[in-house]
């Protein structure tokens, strides 16, 4: 099968790239250099070279504090960038696998979260990135949506530059006691899941 994957360079872009070959897939990988999913020309451009069978979606802007900062980049590409993809898939047929977040809720369920619950995001990012759900379940004919929390794996995430683990374990190195946020739960996604 043919894989396109956008961000492809990203923290989970590269495994799911890598889990894709291993499978034997071809995989196009596409990162900042090769398409901007905010300009639907480049994504036309692109995604019609290619012509993938799916079209798999790991970019985002999701550092929060830099979405809060510059809510319009942030709209423009988790929002319509997601609905540019689901646009130019339409006219390629192809499937649309998009990875979304749970920061689509707003934490105050006191069980674990399912589909259907009703999103109510607490932030620019939240916001953004279920705007970007909103139109691909409006425009799209074949796709998928993937809520994932706390993506962790070996490559460092690129807005932050690390890895959670290997955070962790500089910082037990540096410090004598590490101290992390003890009131947020969350199911973490490794990457290669």
């Amino acid at each position: 099968m043919k894989i396109a994957v956008i961000g492809a360079n990203g923290q989970l872009g590269s495994d799911v790239c890598n889990c894709f070959l291993k499978n034997d897939d071809e995989v196009i990988k596409l990162n900042h250099d090769d398409i901007e999913i905010v300009n639907i020309d480049s994504v036309a451009s692109i995604l019609k070279q290619v012509n993938a069978d799916i079209v798999v979606n790991t970019a985002a802007m999701h550092n929060v504090e830099k979405c809060e900062e510059n809510p319009v980049r942030s709209f423009e590409v988790n929002g319509i960038g997601s609905r540019n993809l689901a646009l130019i898939c339409n006219e390629i047929k192809s499937k649309l696998v998009h990875i979304s977040t749970d920061y689509v809720f707003d934490g105050e369920k006191k069980q674990p979260y399912i589909e259907s619950d009703r999103p109510n995001p607490l932030n620019v990012y939240g916001n953004t990135k279920l705007s970007g759900e909103h139109f691909i379940e409006s425009i799209g004919n074949q796709f998928y949506i993937l809520r994932v929390s706390a993506i962790y794996g070996k490559n460092p995430c690129r807005a932050k530059g690390n890895n959670f683990v290997n955070l962790m374990l500089r910082l037990s190195d540096e410090r004598d006691e590490v101290r992390v946020v003890d009131t947020e739960y969350v199911s973490p996604t490794f990457t290669e899941n």
